[in-house]
C-alpha cells in the first residue's frame, strides 16, 4: 500500500524513510488504507477516531448493524477499492511491456477472484518465482546500434544501424546473479568478443614476432 498510494501524492516511498504519527499509516488492510486516502487523511490521528467509532459500534449500537446486509458492507469496499479495480486497464499496457508481468498479474487476479486473497497472492508469488528463472535461464540478448540518421538505439541485426567504432553495446534481458552469471558471459562472448580468445590469438601473434625477430638477427 505505501507504492500504491503515493501515486497520488507528491512522495514516493524507499526503505530509508522515517514513518511516524505525520505520515499516512500505509501498510494495512487495502480498504482502510484506500478510503482514507480518498477522505484526504494525512496522518495516524485518524486511527483515534476510528477506533472510538468502532469502540461505539461494538459496545452501544451494535444491534442496530446486525441485520445490515452483507451486499452493502460489500459495495463499500468496492467503491473504496475503485482505483484498485480501474488497475485493470493497465493490463493492455504489461502485455506491450512485459509479456511475464502480464502473466503475473492475470493469475494473481484470476486466483483471487475464484479462489481467495491468501490462495491468490501464494499463487502469485509461485508463479512470480517461476518467471524469475523462466526469464534466467532463457533470457534474450543481442548487440545494439543506432539506427542511421535517427537517435534510436534497435537490435544491430534486424535493423540498418551503425555500430560506433571500437565500441560495441550489448543488451541482456533478465537479471545478472550467480545463476544467470554463466549465461550472461556466454552471451557477452558469442555477441561481442572473447577476451580469451583474443588473448590466445596475441600470444600467438607475439611468438610469431619473436621467432622472426630472431632469423632476422641470426642472419
Amino acid at each position: 500500500m505505501s507504492r500504491a498510494l503515493p501515486d497520488t501524492f507528491t512522495t514516493r516511498p524507499t526503505s530509508n524513510n522515517s514513518h511516524g504519527m505525520r505520515v499516512l499509516e500505509a501498510s494495512v488492510a487495502p480498504p482502510r488504507s484506500m478510503i482514507a486516502s480518498t477522505m484526504g487523511v494525512k496522518t495516524t490521528l485518524s486511527a483515534v477516531v476510528t477506533a472510538i467509532l468502532m469502540f461505539l459500534l461494538l459496545s452501544v449500537i451494535s444491534s442496530l448493524f446486525k441485520t445490515l446486509p452483507v451486499s452493502i458492507l460489500a459495495a463499500v469496499i468496492v467503491i473504496a477499492l475503485k482505483g484498485l479495480f480501474l488497475q485493470i486497464a493497465d493490463l493492455k499496457k504489461f502485455w506491450h511491456i512485459n509479456i511475464f508481468d502480464f502473466i503475473i498479474w492475470l493469475i494473481t487476479f484470476l486466483s483471487v477472484v475464484f479462489l481467495d486473497i491468501d490462495y491468490g497472492l501464494g499463487i502469485g508469488v509461485v508463479v512470480s518465482l517461476i518467471t524469475v528463472v523462466l526469464q534466467s535461464q532463457f533470457a534474450q540478448s543481442y548487440r545494439i546500434a543506432q539506427l542511421s540518421k535517427e537517435d534510436l538505439l534497435v537490435e544491430h541485426k534486424l535493423y540498418h544501424s551503425e555500430e560506433i567504432r571500437g565500441v560495441r553495446i550489448f543488451r541482456f534481458e533478465a537479471n545478472v546473479y550467480f545463476a544467470t552469471a554463466e549465461i550472461f558471459r556466454n552471451s557477452l562472448y558469442r555477441k561481442t568478443l572473447n577476451p580469451r580468445k583474443l588473448l590466445k590469438q596475441l600470444q600467438k601473434l607475439e611468438k610469431r614476432l619473436q621467432e622472426q625477430n630472431k632469423r632476422v638477427y641470426q642472419r
